[in-house]
This record gives C-alpha cells, structure tokens and sequence, in this order.
C-alpha cells in the first residue's frame, strides 16, 4: 500500500520521480516512483550510514552488479542504480500488489501451488546467476497480479551486514536458516530452508518455529522442531527436507522445482533455462488443476545434440583454416613470388580480423539472434576461404583471409552462446569438453589433412575442406538449431564494446609483430592496448553509475578467463617449440615432427573427455590445479632435452602435457559459460574466445621469438642456439603454469 511522501523524503533521485512510500525497514527506504516515460518503478533508498561507509559501498556494488545478471524469472529484476552519489539507491521492476506477509493465509491449494511453483522458480533462477537471496521471507514475495514474484534478491547480504541482529523484528530471525544464525558459511541451501519457512507461513498462516522472542525463535531453529501440521501431502515432504538442519541434505532449487512440477524421483535437471520456462508458466496459469504431473524428462530446446555438432564443425572450420594455412605457407611463397614479410600477413590477416570482430560478434549475437549471426558468420567464412583457392595474387590472399577472420569472429561466440542457451549442468561440462577436445586437436588435424594435398596437388586445395565443414555446419545449425537472444545491454554497453574490441586489435597487432620486431612500435602498440582498455573501463563505469560490467563483477568467469588465455599459450608454445625442436635438432619433415606429437594430441582428448566426465561431480577446481601442474612438469621435463637429438626423452613427457591441457581449456570454457547467465551467453563467449586468441598468439609468436635467434639466415644450422632459447621458454611456460594453479582457486562451480 503507498503512503505519501514525508517533508524529508526525496521527491527525485536520478530520472526518477518520486511519487509515495512502499515501505521502510532497518535496511532504508522504498519508494514508488516513475521514469520519464510514465513507468512505475520501486526505489530502494539506502541509509545514510551506508553511503559513508567505504567497504560496505563496495560490497553492495558487488552484490548489486551479480543481482543484474538474474532472468526475469518471477522475479522483480534490478533495472537500475547509483552507487557513485551521496544517496546510493537501487531501481526494480515495481510489481502492485500485497506482500505474502499482508495475505490472509492459508491459502486455497491451487494459489498455494503455484506460489510454490513460481517462489522456486525465481530461487532457481536467482541461484543460477551465481548469487544467493539471504533475505527470503514472505516481506519479500509480492502477491502480483499475474502471480507471485521474489524481490530484494542479491542485495540482502550487503545490506543485513550493517544493521545489529537485535535492532530487526521477529520477521527476520523467523526465516534464518541455522547456519546463517550461528554465522556459518551462507549458500544457496540457505535460500531453502527460508523457502520452506515460508511455504509454512503460507498454507498454515503460522511459523514453522514458534516463539516469543528473537532468541527463542532463534533457539527453535537451531535446535527444534518444525511444525508441519497442516502441510498438504505434495508439499510436507519437500518442506521436511527442506528444513533440514544440516544444509548438504537439503534439495537445490531446480530439485524443488522439479518435484512440484511432478517429475517422477530421480529426474535429471536437463535444461535449467527450460525449466524455468516451464515453472514460469506454471506459476501463471489462472485456473490450473493443482497437481498436474510434468513429464518425465525437462525437454530441450530445440534439437541440442544436432545443433551442438553443427557449431563443433563450425569450430573444427576455422581452426582447420589456420592450422592448414600455416603449413602451406612455404608453397605459397614459391607460387605467387611473395616475400617473407607477405608471408606473415597471410598468416596474422585472419587472427587480425578474428581480434577485430570476436567481443562485438558475441555482443551482436544476444541483441540480433546467435543462431543468425553463427549461421552468417560460419558461411561468410566459408565464402571467404573458397574464394582463396583461386587467390591471383598475395594481396587478395591477405584480403581474403582477414574477411575469413572477421566472419569468423562473428560465428564463434554465437555458436558458443547457442551451446550456453541449449545446455547447462553436466550436459554443458560434456559439450564444452568435446568442443575443448576438437579446438585442441585441429593442428594436427590440420597437418595431416593438408599435407597430402600440398604433396600431390596444389597449397590452393587447402582450402577447400574447412570451406565444406563450414558450409555443412551452417546448414545443420540452420536447419536444426533454435534461434536465441541475450540481453547485449546487460553485458556491455556499445561504446565500451567498440573500445573493448579496439583493444583486443591493437593488443594482437603487437604480440603477432612480436615475432618479427619487438622495437618500439609494438612498445607504442601495447602502451595503447593499455590506454584503451582503461578508457574502456571508465566508459563501462560512467554509463554504468561506478558499477563493473556485470559479466567481469564476479571473480570466477573473468578467473576462467584467463585460464583459457594460459591454456592456449602453453598449448599452442609447446606445439610450437616442439615442431621446430624436431625439425630442427631431430631431423624430421613437417609431417614427421606431426606424428612425433601424436601422444600429446590423443592425450589431450583424453584429458578433455576426463574433464567431461568428472567436472560435473568435484567442480572445476581439481581439473584445473591437476591440469596446470601436470602441464608444469611436462614443460620442465621437456627443457632438459639437448642438441643431440633423442626422441626417446622427449616422448615421455608429451602425455603429461596433452592430458594436463587436456584438463584444462574445457573446463575453463565450462567455467566461463557456467557463470554466464544465459541471456549474456553471446557476450561471455566472446571475451572467452578473445582469451583464447589472445593465449594462442602469445604461444605462437612470443615464445617462438624469445626461443629463435634473430639472425636466422642459417636457420638449419642453429641447433645448439635454438636448444638454449628453447629450454628458456619451456622454463617459462612451467612457471606460468606453477603460478597459474595457486588462481584456479577463485573458479567456482557454476549455481546450476
């Protein structure tokens, strides 16, 4: 119910127009008010002791960035905020209608079962964004008219920081989980047991633990009984276990969710975002019988599997291209007459127009459609790499080549984001290791696919088998997958994705001219990735009132981030530094030194099938740790070989590093997806694919220049030099990969 205003309150904040009062707790004060459109809004103003008080501002900034990333699941999402002014307020989605709490209880079966429905739903999504509520209570479920909706997600734990336990009502205490009041660790189980307090209150009109006072209710949580008389049988035993003291036997929220939906026992959770589809509608549909059974599996969206393999050959495309360009590059120089200098723009033309285009094809693909973009992308590129075989000159290659990578770019986050929108869970740890898998293995792939043509025809022919795989993997998706959109405003704003994808250009630019000359222009050019990665931030921060962009405010997916960006530098450095190793020192051709890596490339599927199978049960963490150090060892055994050639004492340590790799770029590409919600699915694979450019050009030219003479007209006979350079380097990467391990702690398993 509204109150007017107050000769103290505010009658604007911000483009707001403050119209009444919602209500007022210990935490500030809501108002209704209005946007300049005539929109209704509810503004949560802080109190005035918060605004001063530095850490508390920062954590709510933190809390507040992860609570944007919640779907629209009944929930009231944030809309907006300042955080950088004297009066610090958050903006939500204003939802009429009275609190549970002001609700005559109990409440008929069918209304109490779909506000059971639509409360787990909105727990669901909320835990899925990788935050936790703490503050659920019937205060905060608003009897909307078209059907419960949660309020106050994600800002309680900031706030609740600030105000004395003794200074809340009975309210309060009365929906604590037991570890929350004996200050124990506070997860998402904690948002259970408040959920099944509530549903109590709602089909009793009573508490679950009664009491008095605040320490005999407190006293009854910890150490009593719950009174669940009364409960309807569909919803006694979900509420039992629910208040269960110890937090590991309580169900998740998707668990919950699935049980009132009716899915038989054991049902898998398949497709959480269809799942919350599924609930939403439930908890909205006027009339409903009560108990309506759901089918036995959630289905999904679309044909995943099909589709799935559509975007893994769309990968499998481009990487072919690279690889199988590189191999060629000798026979083009002989062909069309071009110097060295042309040779390397064929080369770094496409990885150009891949850092060109690979943040904003994400960002495109949640506003225009990532089946659109992937579909358009992945064929352009084909079109483009086509049209290379009858390249006249080494000009159109170049040309032809940066159009491939700019298509590209465009394809592989939207294909990644088609893979967040269709799969979670488990079933996202196992597509993201098959996709770990193929964008591993393609250079040798590449390698045995291109040197027979090079051998019999001709280096134009190369093309020609990425140009189909991309052709085929754009018509499977087209025909098979299901177009999605993400929120491309929630992600980035778009000038900060243009200064963003400015700075990953201009950082590729310098490490590709690395290899070449590492003199003052390429000081000059990372000085102005620096600068434009800053303006980026102050671009993000000023549009976005002091926040962080919400994909970067929680430390596990800008974390996993980096990790990618490592595991592609040690992947493509040691691939590298071995070629040159046994063509050099051991003697081998280009297709020999292939088969010589041949058990680091098996081993790696093996790793990534590992990472499939065990990611899902004991989280990122361990395969990461696992990966990196056995990645480190096998980059440190590899520096002791020496100019006198012995493949004996080489092989032995390529396993290691195959496997250790293997462990680790899938589940950081499941890390970054699994914290990415799926309406910023798009965006998040764009920042996790220019991690992944970005570590594979640092493996491919500053390491290959660091290892190699600058002199290198006597190429064949540098043995004992390239063996010194090399063993620097190996070195080197074995210390990244020890200092690497002590940061995988900061990735987390993803909520759902």
């Amino acid at each position: 119910m509204t109150a007017a205003l107050l000769p103290s309150d505010p009658t604007r904040l911000g483009a707001y127009t403050v119209t009444g009062r919602l209500g007022e707790g210990g935490q500030g004060v809501v108002y209704l008010g209005a946007d300049a459109s005539g929109r209704q809004v509810a503004i949560k103003l802080l109190r005035a002791q918060l605004s001063g008080d530095t850490k508390a501002r920062s954590r709510f900034i933190r809390e507040l960035s992860a609570a944007e990333r919640v779907p629209g699941f009944c929930t009231a999402p944030v809309i907006d905020a300042d955080v950088a002014g004297d009066q610090p307020y958050i903006v939500s989605e204003f939802v009429p209608g009275p609190a549970l709490q002001d609700v005559t209880c109990p409440l008929p079966e069918p209304e109490l079962l779909r506000l059971a429905i639509g409360t787990a739903t909105a727990l669901a999504a909320v835990h899925q964004a990788g935050i936790v509520h703490r503050d659920f209570k019937p205060a905060n479920v608003i009897m909307g008219p078209g059907g419960a909706r949660v309020i106050d997600f994600g800002i309680a734990r900031v706030l609740d920081s600030d105000v004395t336990m003794t200074s809340q009502v009975v309210g309060t205490p009365a929906y604590m989980a037991p570890e929350q009041l004996a200050a124990g660790p506070i997860g998402p189980a904690a948002d259970l047991f408040a959920w099944g307090l509530t549903m109590v209150f709602a089909a009793t009109g009573r508490r679950a633990f009664a009491g008095d006072s605040v320490p005999s209710v407190m006293n009854a949580i910890l150490h009593g009984v719950p009174d669940l008389s009364g409960l309807p049988p569909w919803l006694g035993g979900l509420v039992a276990a629910c208040l269960e003291k110890d937090p590991r036997r309580r169900p998740t929220a998707v668990q919950a969710l699935l049980h009132l939906l009716g899915a038989p026992p054991g049902t898998p959770q398949g497709d959480v975002q269809t799942l919350l589809t599924q609930g939403a509608s439930a908890a909205t549909r006027h009339g409903a019988p009560p108990f309506q059974a759901a089918p036995g599996r959630v289905p999904s969206r679309g044909v995943p599997p099909l589709a799935a393999i559509g975007v893994v050959l769309g990968v499998l495309a481009n990487s072919l291209t690279a690889s199988g360009v590189n191999l060629a590059l000798p026979t083009i120089q002989r062909d069309l007459g071009a110097r060295v200098a042309g040779l390397a723009w064929v080369a770094n033309a496409y990885l150009l127009g891949l850092a060109l285009s690979v943040v904003a094809g994400g960002w495109l693909a949640d506003r225009f459609g990532r089946k659109k973009l992937f579909v358009i992308g992945t064929a352009a590129c084909a079109v483009a790499t086509l049209l290379a075989v009858l390249s006249p000159s080494i000009g159109v290659l170049i040309t032809l080549r940066g159009v491939a990578g700019v298509a590209a770019g465009l394809a592989l986050p939207a294909g990644l984001g088609l893979v967040r929108e269709a799969f979670s869970g488990v079933r996202l740890i196992v597509v993201t290791g098959v996709w770990g898998a193929v964008a591993g293995s393609t250079t040798l792939a590449g390698v045995f696919a291109a040197w027979p043509v090079l051998e019999q025809v001709t280096w134009r022919f190369v093309f020609v088998l990425p140009a189909v795989l991309g052709v085929l993997a754009a018509v499977i998706v087209l025909a098979a997958g299901r177009e999605s959109r993400g929120d491309a405003n929630a992600s980035l704003s778009p000038p900060g994705m243009i200064f963003l994808s400015a700075a990953l250009f201009v950082l590729t630019f310098a490490i590709a001219r690395v290899q070449y000359s590492a003199g003052v222009v390429t000081g000059v050019l990372l000085a102005g990735a620096a600068l434009l990665v800053g303006i980026f931030w102050i671009v993000e921060s000023q549009i976005r009132r002091g926040r962080p962009p919400v994909l970067l405010a929680s430390p596990s997916l800008p974390a996993a981030i980096g990790l990618t960006a490592i595991g592609f530098a040690g992947l493509n450095g040691l691939y590298l530094l071995l070629a040159i190793y046994l063509q050099v020192v051991g003697g081998e051709s280009p297709l020999g030194a292939a088969v010589a890596t041949l058990p680091m490339t098996l081993a790696y599927v093996v790793g990534a099938a590992i990472a499939a199978a065990v990611g899902g049960r004991v989280g990122p963490r361990p395969p990461l740790v696992i990966g990196l150090l056995l990645t480190m060892a096998a980059a440190f055994g590899l520096s002791l070989a020496g100019t006198h050639f012995s493949y004996v004492s080489v092989v032995p340590w390529l396993p290691a590093a195959g496997l250790g790799l293997g462990l680790v770029i899938p589940t950081a590409a499941a890390a970054v997806l699994g914290h990415a919600p799926v309406r910023l699915g798009g965006a998040a694979a764009g920042l996790h694919q220019g991690g992944q450019l970005l570590g594979g050009a640092v493996g491919t030219s500053v390491f290959y220049a660091l290892a190699l003479p600058r002199d290198l007209t006597p190429f064949w006979n540098t043995g004992p030099t390239l063996v010194t350079g090399m063993h620097t380097q190996l070195v080197v990467i074995g210390a990244i990969m020890l200092v690497t391990a002590a940061f995988a702690v900061f990735v987390r398993r993803p909520e759902a």
